[in-house]
């Protein structure tokens, strides 16, 4: 991770530089606000449009901090070969979609994917903090 946060009863909080994956658990009132995927985006960048749209709505910190539980990796694991053995992202239609995708999401958000602005920890800490307050039970 690129850090980690310390909470009570030793629960810790990995901030990751990048949306690696797409396995998320969603809370109704982020379904409700957000909605789903995007179905423009085909096999590319819909996972990561997504999480920019719960982050400018207020249900995770700024992108490049993408959170994830503590020790991830204990629970869920890449499927060995999955990126040079892939039968999606090595053909014509996945490059084009991956290219639509990214104009698409500047059309949306003014930027790529990769240019979203970065921020720093306090940002992100103070972010976190609001997160808490307004959907913490």
């Amino acid at each position: 991770p690129k850090t980690v946060l310390y909470y009570e009863d030793d629960v810790k909080l990995a901030l990751y530089p990048n949306s690696v994956g797409a396995f998320c658990y969603y809370h109704k009132d982020v379904i409700d606000k957000v909605g789903v995927f995007d179905p423009i985006f085909k096999n590319a960048w819909e996972h990561v449009e997504h999480s920019y749209q719960c982050y400018k709505n207020g249900f995770c910190p700024e992108f490049w901090w993408f959170p994830d539980i503590w020790e991830s990796w204990l629970y869920l694991e890449d499927i060995e070969n999955c990126i040079t053995e892939s039968t999606i992202s090595h053909t014509p239609e996945w490059h084009l979609n991956y290219n639509i995708g990214a104009e698409h999401y500047k059309k949306k958000h003014g930027h790529y994917p990769t240019g979203a602005p970065q921020v720093d920890i306090d940002t992100v800490v103070k972010t976190l903090k609001k997160i808490k307050k307004e959907h913490a039970k």
